[in-house]
């Protein structure tokens, strides 16, 4: 008989005995930051929407109910963003509307009639801002694609809330399809 002998199982190391407890410590970990994020989703007054009272309903718009680790998030989107200004050409910005935030940053392919992609970014409609996502335009350009990420205004500064913004979104996708946002 050839090969490597079976050996009985010999002492445990106090390296695998401290991987193990710092796997099982995690886990509890992170079962214990979900657990904290479902205890504010229970209901606990009447219904306001569908079946949410107002606290559930208020969760479903705060991320950080349910990503526990919102900053570094934030931190890595952030630092991600920077390094792709550095690689990118600066987006060619163009109005949509007389609104200071009514704006298109267009980052172009550099080829004609290339596909374009529109992002509408997130953030409850309440923050944040075109100029931070130019990481998510990177694979695009790379790949023979214009990124349009449009600007809109926050739902508390609109003069009829989210009808302002529904408007604002339009106005943009319209105004990303010509030609002269396109290719120039």
């Amino acid at each position: 008989m050839t090969g490597t002998p079976i050996r009985p199982c010999g002492p445990v190391r106090r390296r695998e005995v401290l991987a193990g407890t710092a796997a099982v410590a995690l886990s509890g970990a992170f079962a214990c930051a979900r657990l904290q994020g479902q205890a504010s989703v229970e209901n606990t007054g009447p219904p306001v929407w569908l079946d949410m009272d107002q606290a559930r309903l208020d969760d479903a718009y705060n991320n950080r109910v349910y990503a526990p680790n919102m900053d570094r998030i934030l931190e890595q989107s952030a630092f991600r963003n920077e390094a792709a200004k550095i690689r990118l050409e600066p987006p060619k910005i163009f109005s949509y509307g007389p609104g200071p935030m009514e704006t298109l940053e267009v980052y172009h392919a550099g080829q004609e009639d290339a596909p374009v992609h529109i992002y509408i970014y997130g953030g409850t409609w309440r923050f944040g801002s075109a100029g931070e996502y130019a990481y998510l335009a990177q694979p695009f350009v790379n790949n023979g694609a214009t990124m349009v990420v449009v600007n809109f205004s926050s739902v508390a500064e609109a003069p009829d809330g989210l009808s302002t913004l529904v408007t604002q979104v339009r106005d943009a996708v319209a105004t990303a399809g010509p030609a002269d946002v396109r290719e120039a």
